[in-house]
Formats: structure tokens, sequence, C-alpha cells
């Protein structure tokens, strides 16, 4: 097909990007997927297309009835046929030969999955059986899971990004750099820890994988270049430590004999109970220190506990799922205060929550509850 390619003229159909999908399946708690068998042979040539695709064999000359690979308007043509097939079904799209079917509810997903079933008789599709996927709480489709908590990086790609072995060359480094940008959206501070990386790809830089590629050393550059931009994570420590008179020096790992602890650390079941013994004790003695006076740490405990929105920011901090609050839908009555969860996500780092999620730290004070808070300022002042 690389003479006939030359003449044919392509047709521009995109498929859905990453951020389509976060749109359309955002909410979505019950997936199906269903995989068309041989997708692009079920589209059918017409005649004027066919003397296109003939190519020689040893039993004379040959032709395509169907759509076939090779073609280099293949792949467009094919998703927007499937994409204005099912384009009127809510809850269902397409990328290539791949269908995805999604809803809020079992039944709505029910009912959208036997339109699309329907349709696709209608039109004479067929499915392999085999790969199809049906009712699942979580599907992996376009390289990512997603589910009713939102969207997540399939952990096949973690696994073969995390046995890579180091690039041999710049070209082979800007193919490991395209594979890392797949997870860019879940690597907090993504430039910085890649930026020894980017700098082997620039023009007249000799290519040495060295320690430093290995294992970056990123705090001494944030810390004692006036130019950098660090991350806000960063930039408060920064900014606590300017007081102090110190040197940054980076020492790799292989000079630092608890590095191996920390690289092979022990089984730490039995330990579990004590750290969070630990954990609690050190939560009570800072809630204990900082109680306003005037206010009892039981105030600010009951109404941490009657507060939705600091509960639903316990339950975050206790299960680590910020990522999820862009993804979240809440409902229009919520008394949820969803501006409040996203300051409290600005300085995630920072919070720290009791077992019974009734005392909510940043760093050594409380957060002081949205009925408390007059009364706080009062006594401050």
């Amino acid at each position: 097909m690389r003479i006939p390619n030359k003449a044919i003229s392509r047709e521009r159909h995109p498929s859905p990007t990453t951020e389509d999908l976060i749109e359309k399946l955002n909410g979505a708690a019950y997936f199906s997927k269903l995989d068309l068998s041989s997708g692009y042979h079920q589209l059918e040539l017409d005649e004027a297309s066919r003397d296109i695709t003939t190519f020689a064999t040893h039993e004379g000359l040959k032709r395509y009835k169907r759509l076939n690979f090779g073609t280099n308007s293949a792949a467009e043509i094919f998703q927007n046929v499937i994409q204005t097939t099912f384009q009127d079904i809510d809850g269902c799209i397409n990328i290539s030969d791949d269908i995805l079917v999604f809803a809020k509810t079992q039944h709505e997903h029910g009912m959208t999955l036997e339109s699309v079933l329907q349709r696709a008789n209608e039109k004479n599709l067929r499915f392999n059986g085999d790969k199809c996927e049906f009712d699942k709480p979580s599907i992996t489709f376009y390289g990512h899971v997603f589910s009713k908590q939102g969207i997540s990086p399939c952990p096949k790609k973690i696994e073969a990004i995390k046995s890579l072995k180091p690039p041999a060359n710049v070209s082979e480094l800007r193919s490991y750099l395209g594979m890392i940008t797949y997870c860019g959206r879940f690597i907090q501070d993504l430039a910085t820890l890649t930026a020894p990386l980017r700098k082997l790809t620039k023009k007249d830089i000799k290519y040495e994988w060295k320690e430093s590629q290995q294992h970056h050393k990123p705090l001494v550059s944030i810390f004692q270049n006036p130019n950098s931009h660090c991350p806000a994570r960063l930039e408060r420590w920064c900014l606590r430590l300017q007081s102090y008179n110190f040197q940054i020096h980076y020492r790799p790992g292989h000079d630092n004999p608890s590095d191996y602890m920390s690289r092979h650390p022990m089984n730490t079941t039995s330990m579990t109970s004590q750290n969070s013994e630990n954990s609690e004790y050190y939560i009570q003695f800072i809630a204990e220190s900082t109680t306003p006076k005037a206010m009892t740490l039981q105030q600010i405990r009951e109404a941490t506990q009657n507060d939705p929105t600091l509960q639903h920011a316990a339950h975050i901090i206790q299960k680590n799922l910020w990522h999820t609050l862009d993804t979240t839908t809440f409902s229009k009555d919520t008394v949820i205060d969803i501006r409040e969860l996203k300051l409290l996500r600005n300085i995630k780092d920072e919070l720290t929550v009791s077992n019974d999620k009734n005392i909510i730290l940043r760093d050594t004070g409380i957060v002081i509850p949205k009925s408390l808070r007059a009364d706080a300022i009062r006594l401050a002042h």
C-alpha cells in the first residue's frame, strides 16, 4: 500500500483524549468493555475502493473487500464509523475497536449495555467474547484504570516502567521520558524529578548516565540556587530553614550505612500497632498543647465530628485520596465545603489526622472546625 497511500487523501477524525475520558467517566461506577473481533475487517469497502488494494500473489491478482491494515486512513475511518454508530447512546465511547460502556447506577448501565448490543446487532458488528468484560467496578481502558474513585495508572505499565534498564543513549532516553510522561498526572513535581534526565537530551551535551541520573540530588540546587523555583511543598521548608546557617551536601546512598536498611526494610507487621500508638500519642500531645484557652479539646473533637467537611477531609487524609477530589461528584445540596477541601489539599503534606477522625493537625497546630473559628479568633485577640 505504499504507492496507493501517496494518492489516498487522509481523513481527520481524532480519537478521544485522556481528558475527554476523565470528563465523560466522571462519577461512573459500573463499566463494561467490548472488543470488536477483527475490527477493520468488519467494514466493507465499496467497489470503487477495492481496486486500490490490489496486490500480486502466485495465484494472480487479489484485492481486499474489507478495510485492510496498511491503508493510511484506515485508523481514522474506522474510528469515525464506530463512533458514529454509537454516538446517540449516552454512556458509550470508543477508541478504535474497544468500546466502553459506563454508568453511575447498575440499572442505567444495564440499559445502556443492552442498547449498545442491540445497535451492534443491527449493524452486523461482532465482538470477541474472550476479550469482553461486563459489569465491572473498575476497568482498564486506554492505558488507565477507571473506577468510581477516579482515574489511576495501569499497574502493568507501572511495573513495566520500574523494570526498565537505564537508557543507553539519547534516543532511548527520549523514549523513556515519553513513557514517564504517561504517568505525569500522577507524579508530583515531575519536572523537578526528571530535570537531570532532560539535561542529557540537550544538544552538545555528552551522554553519560551517572549517579545524578539514577539518584538525583535536587535539594542541593533548590536550596543553593537563588533563581530556582521549587515546588510549594519544598518551598515551605525553604522558608522555615532560612533562619538557620547550614549547608546541604548530597550524599549518595552507597556512602550511607543506613541506606541499606531503608531499601531493605524489616517486616513491619508487628510494629504497626506500636507506630500507630506513637502517632496517636503525638497527635494528642499537640492537640492538648495548642488548644486555645477557654476552649476545651472535647469541644474541638465534637465540633470536628459534626463538621461534614472536616470528616470528609479526615477520610481523605487517612486513605490518601486527594487525587480523587477533582473527579468526585458532590450533590447540589451537599453540606460539604468543596472550596475548603481544595484549600486543605494545597497543604496536604502538612496534615495529620487522629484515628477517630476527630482531630486534624496542620504541622503543630489544630485545624479548627468552622463552627468554632469565630470563638478561636476572638480568644486569640
